[in-house]
């Protein structure tokens, strides 16, 4: 099982070296954004809606995402994302994306490839769990991860990462 993670995690790697930017998706707490600061460069950009409002708001709001504030912080993220060009060494690109067709649709606009994290609710549970940064509250986690799950497409085309609970 962990050699066929660390051929995942190497093909992803992969991706990473060959292309302009990657598209990092799946739900809460399945480990994109852990991936991403792990090996980020100098003149990278990460993009993650997260991290966007938590630049707004001062607060870490990873779920519980005042109204106001989310519609602010979409309309950055989104301007952001409409400025990315040549100068950009490389794009880490966070969403949720369970449909395939928004991921087709990211990758294909911005000539990404996509990584999708398949992290079992369980193991997501327990990062979240684990996490001191994340708000408690996890039966609203479990709720948003189990609506990512029943959105889930798979897509010909993706990087899987799939990872059980530990």
């Amino acid at each position: 099982m962990m050699g066929e993670y660390q051929a995942q995690i190497e093909m992803a790697e992969l991706a990473c070296k060959q292309g302009r930017g990657v598209l990092l998706a799946g739900c809460p707490g399945s480990g994109k954004t852990t991936f991403a600061m792990e090996r980020i460069k100098y003149g990278d950009m990460i993009l993650d809606l997260d991290l966007v409002l938590l630049s707004i708001s001062g607060v870490d709001i990873h779920h519980d995402k005042p109204a106001n504030l989310l519609q602010v912080g979409i309309g950055m993220y989104e301007a952001a994302l409409r400025k990315v060009d040549e100068r950009i060494r490389f794009l880490w690109l966070i969403a949720g994306a369970p449909e395939a067709r928004k991921r087709e649709d990211y990758c294909e606009k911005h000539n990404l490839k996509c990584i999708v994290f398949e992290t079992s609710p369980a193991e997501c549970m327990k990062r979240i769990r684990d996490d001191t940064q994340r708000p408690t509250g996890c039966r609203a986690w479990r709720l948003i991860i189990d609506d990512w799950w029943k959105r889930y497409q798979h897509r010909r085309g993706d990087i899987i990462i799939r990872r059980s609970a530990t």
